[in-house]
């Protein structure tokens, strides 16, 4: 034989073999035993409920608004020759200071003048009571020879003396009214304010028709809120002297910052809020930019949650909002491992929690965890419940 030959014979027998082997093997091997898989459950972690004492508030949103503004208009005329730094938009004024002087000149003129006036006015007063004296020493020296006593107020000139005392009067008014005019080319704040709008320039002639500013007040703010009919009764209004109201808190969140501030109820408005049938109450705000404390300002026209606090204590179940589902349902753990949904009576909400009166009793456990697909009844496990081993894994990815 061929060695070509031999060596395909022995590959061909070593196939054989290798054959051969693999089907001893495949009979003689053993099935892996079954287990059968055990449903442990979602894990999840709980958070037991707690009943506190809670003051009971009342939710509302409203918008901040000055609570004096005016529209700022010169009382005469002229040419604008003076205007504070501070009267431009945005800028701080304190009451009594000077924002814009109108030329002096004509209403300065206009005072001497009427001085000049209540001068000769005055002389001839003088010299009309002269006259009176010596009508009155003719008046008693012909005494005898009188016929009526209807020409009395003639002879003892009473009508002239009225006439220079007339005159008297009228330009000392025209004095008082030329320098008030004078006063009115200083045009000042009426209270501490801040600037919204100016609509004046140096050289600008402005009249008593000119819009020149719009102020503000910085010293209060009002927040103007809607409130639901059925909860009033829960509200405390000031009484005659204004002390009393229901403390307010109310909170600017703009994502990325928050603002917390402390207000008072001061009235309630005397109509219905068109859009939702809501009563709207009135809320006062000290120092609402906060200039003297420094903190966030609470800015004029921003939309704010407000949560207005009455006397009425309740007990109820605080939780995060987050916990609370569609349908004012909450996860409960149950007692015997599995998901009761369960839906709860919501007393009042708040921006971060929202306060349960009824349907959650007191040592509960809350589940806090998201589940994907909540049935009622399906089965959990707590965290605090597993192997240490299997904690191990599931803190160790």
């Amino acid at each position: 034989m061929s060695p070509g030959r031999r060596q395909g014979l022995v590959a061909v027998l070593v196939l054989l073999g290798g054959i051969g082997v693999s089907a001893v093997l495949l009979a003689t091997r053993t099935e892996p035993e079954k287990v059968p898989r055990v449903d442990r459950g979602a894990l999840v972690k709980t958070w037991p409920a707690e009943v506190r004492s809670e003051r009971y508030t009342v939710p509302a949103q409203g918008v901040v608004t000055p609570a004096r503004s005016v529209v700022l208009q010169p009382q005469v005329s002229g040419r604008v020759v003076e205007i504070n730094d501070a009267l431009v938009p945005g800028g701080l004024v304190q009451a009594g200071e000077l924002l814009f002087r109108i030329e002096p000149d004509d209403y300065e003129l206009a005072v001497e003048q009427a001085r000049t006036r209540l001068a000769d006015a005055e002389a001839r007063l003088a010299l009309e009571l002269g006259r009176r004296r010596v009508a009155e020493r003719e008046w008693r020296l012909f005494a005898d020879e009188r016929d009526d006593a209807a020409e009395a107020s003639l002879a003892l000139r009473e009508p002239q003396l009225a006439v220079a005392e007339a005159a008297v009067a009228a330009a000392e008014a025209q004095l008082r009214q030329a320098e008030l005019n004078l006063e009115r080319t200083r045009v000042t704040a009426p209270f501490n304010a801040l600037v919204l709008r100016e609509n004046v320039d140096p050289g600008q002639t402005v009249s008593p028709q000119s819009q020149a500013a719009t102020l503000a007040a910085t010293d209060r703010a009002w927040v103007r809120a809607a409130v639901p009919v059925d909860r009033l009764g829960a509200l405390q209004l000031p009484d005659d002297e204004g002390r009393g109201g229901s403390p307010v808190q109310i909170r600017y969140d703009s994502g990325a910052v928050t603002v917390l501030r402390r207000g008072v109820l001061l009235r309630l408005l005397g109509d219905l809020d068109p859009a939702g049938r809501l009563a709207r109450v009135l809320i006062g705000v000290d120092d609402p930019l906060a200039l003297e404390t420094g903190e966030l300002p609470l800015l004029f026209d921003s939309y704010v949650d407000v949560e207005i606090e009455s006397d009425r204590v309740t007990e109820v179940v605080p939780l995060p909002r987050g916990w609370l589902h569609t349908g004012d349902r909450v996860y409960v753990y149950g007692e015997d491992g599995r998901l009761d949904l369960r839906r709860v009576e919501i007393g009042w909400r708040k921006p971060d929690r929202v306060m349960i009166t009824g349907g959650l009793e007191a040592g509960e456990r809350v589940v806090t965890s998201p589940l994907a697909s909540p049935v009622p009844g399906m089965k959990l496990r707590l965290q605090d419940e597993l192997p240490v081993q299997a904690e191990q894994s599931a803190g160790n990815p």
